[in-house]
C-alpha cells in the first residue's frame, strides 16, 4: 500500500473482507483519524478521511457513514 492514505486504492488490499485483519485495522485507524480531525476542528481533513474509508469499505462494515452524517449536520440547529 501507499505510504500516504490518500493514495490507497481498493485493489491495494482486501478491504471488502471483514476477516482480513490488516486491511480492517487500516480502515479502523483511518476512521479514528477522521474522527480526531473532526474533533480538532479540521473538518475538511476529517471529511476527506471519511470519504476515503467509504471508498475502500463500500459496504460500510465499519459504520463510517455515521461520521459523514455528523459532518453533514454540523452547524445546523437540532430542529433543522
Amino acid at each position: 500500500m501507499a505510504a500516504d492514505w490518500r493514495a490507497v486504492r481498493c485493489g491495494d488490499a482486501e478491504f471488502d473482507r471483514y476477516d482480513a485483519v490488516l486491511p480492517r485495522f487500516f480502515l479502523f485507524t483511518l476512521k479514528g483519524y477522521a474522527y480526531l480531525q473532526m474533533r480538532l476542528g479540521n473538518v475538511a481533513e476529517g471529511r476527506e478521511a471519511v470519504m476515503k474509508v467509504l471508498e475502500l469499505d463500500r459496504s460500510d462494515k465499519l459504520g463510517a457513514k455515521v461520521l459523514l452524517g455528523v459532518l453533514e449536520r454540523m452547524g445546523k440547529a437540532d430542529d433543522d
